[in-house]
């Protein structure tokens, strides 16, 4: 997920300038220096055999050369060794001149905004759910907080019902006055319940914490006329037990061994069975909670051994599109960015290799004068070497691909894009898309209904009620 770049962020434009047409400058340098000493190994090959060697090849052949002969191959051997020995200081010298200029190279990345998960990593978690659940939980959650599709798609599932609902007295009904008054108060106190747990909110902050994560361990603070569900960290709850159709769950008092400090900011029946823990010394750290005081629902509840975030099918689509959209802005990058380059002459009258007409450190001190001048988007190349540029063109743009990755990220949600896109939404287009999504909706509703509804039948009442959304 990391790129390079030659975009530097700084808040000093001039320093940016400077430390941008820098990097670019380095990059040439060192470029310049490869090529330099690859081109002349494989197109200048030099004789570098030792004087002791051509003497042994003219013993060896002096019955077929005459004197003179001799005396020349001689003298193209001692040609041949001077000519190694400065082609060897050429390159020193060059070297130590490159070296001087030259700096470290340093590469800009793109922080984009799902970097931090590794996209591979993340298809193996998916492959073994059950073993990897808290890495799966942790993705979702940093999704929730990274990723505007996934944060909307989850907002949108949750805010999808309205939370109405209706109380019918159920069983048999009264048969006088006394009777009918007594259903009616207790209706009345029924209501001024539910009114007090401001169903709707709470229940609405509960599902976005299911969608994400998908199952939801609270425990209920509530007073006469005051009621709050406090949120239970996942890491250390599991599901324990089912009862009149609603889910328990025990919790792993172990987590105080190393959070001492957030034992305070528990209900008091946490810290009893903390200290009930510590004192009996128990093997086994996990205890039930009262259920009259827990609220847990799931998602999917046909898998309660271990949790997995509903939207789990759209991890590698989000990877996906955050892909694209780092190609699109390093290839805008690229779109403006302006190279120039000039050549550094060459006495090309002259036998010897490498023989420029001005030294390095003239042909540099002009490559600074010039760096120095160029705005941001600038760089500047210094080589004695033909330069040329290949494109790599594709036969989709970059917009087509956006395009299509978010199509994608919506199709493995399981979410019609026409919800979220005002360029091809229509109101059948809409009306059918709601439809499909409700029906994910309501089987979480049936779960509070059958929560709310153990909470009614646990108050002293004569008759009997029934709560429905």
């Amino acid at each position: 997920m990391l790129s390079a770049s030659v975009h530097q962020n700084a808040t000093d434009n001039s320093t940016k300038n400077s430390t941008s047409n820098q990097r670019i400058k380095h990059t040439f340098y060192s470029y310049f220096a490869f090529q330099f000493l690859t081109i002349h190994h494989i197109f200048h090959p030099i004789n570098t055999k030792s004087k002791g060697v051509i003497l042994i090849e003219r013993q060896s052949n002096n019955s077929q050369l005459t004197d003179e002969q001799i005396l020349l191959q001689e003298e193209k051997a001692i040609q041949q060794e001077e000519m190694v020995k400065k082609y060897k200081e050429q390159i020193t010298e060059f070297a130590r001149t490159i070296k001087k200029y030259n700096m470290p190279l340093t590469k800009t990345t793109h922080s984009t905004s799902v970097s931090k998960f590794d996209p591979e990593r993340v298809i193996q978690w998916l492959q073994d759910p059950k073993k990897n659940e808290l890495h799966l939980r942790k993705l979702s959650h940093y999704f929730y907080d990274v990723s505007s599709f996934y944060k909307q798609m989850i907002w949108y599932i949750s805010l999808l019902p309205t939370y109405a609902y209706t109380l019918t007295p159920s069983g048999r009904p009264p048969t006088n006055a006394r009777q009918r008054k007594k259903i009616e108060n207790e209706y009345i106190d029924i209501l001024e319940d539910l009114d007090k747990m401001n169903i709707a909110h709470e229940f609405i902050n509960i599902s976005k914490i299911m969608y994400k994560q998908d199952v939801f361990y609270g425990y209920i603070h509530e007073s006469k006329d005051s009621f709050f569900i406090q949120e239970i960290n996942a890491d250390y709850c599991k599901i324990s037990s089912t009862e009149d159709g609603v889910f328990n769950y025990a919790f792993n008092f172990s987590f105080f061994d190393g959070n001492k400090d957030m034992l305070q900011y528990y209900p008091r029946e946490f810290q009893l069975k903390y200290e009930k823990y510590k004192r009996e010394n128990l093997k086994n750290p996990w205890m039930e909670i009262d259920s009259k005081k827990t609220a847990c629902f799931k998602v999917n509840e046909d898998i309660p051994d271990y949790a997995l975030p509903p939207f789990n099918t759209v991890f590698e689509s989000i990877f996906d599109l955050d892909d694209y959209k780092r190609i699109k802005k390093d290839k805008a990058e690229m779109d403006n960015f302006l190279l120039l380059t000039h050549k550094i002459p060459m006495d090309e009258k002259n036998p010897e290799l490498n023989k420029f007409l001005i030294d390095l450190d003239l042909a540099m001190h002009f490559h600074d004068v010039i760096s120095e001048a160029l705005s941001e988007g600038v760089g500047l190349a210094t080589t004695p070497m033909e330069m040329e540029a290949i494109r790599m063109e594709s036969s989709k743009s970059e917009k087509d691909l956006i395009a299509e990755a978010r199509t994608n990220v919506f199709a493995d949600a399981g979410i019609n894009q026409v919800l979220f896109n005002s360029d091809k939404n229509t109101s059948v287009g809409i009306a059918q898309a709601i439809k499909a999504n409700e029906q994910i909706s309501f089987a979480l509703l049936r779960q509070f209904e059958r929560w709310i509804n153990r909470r009614i039948k646990r108050m002293d009442l004569d008759f009997k009620y029934k709560f429905t959304f």
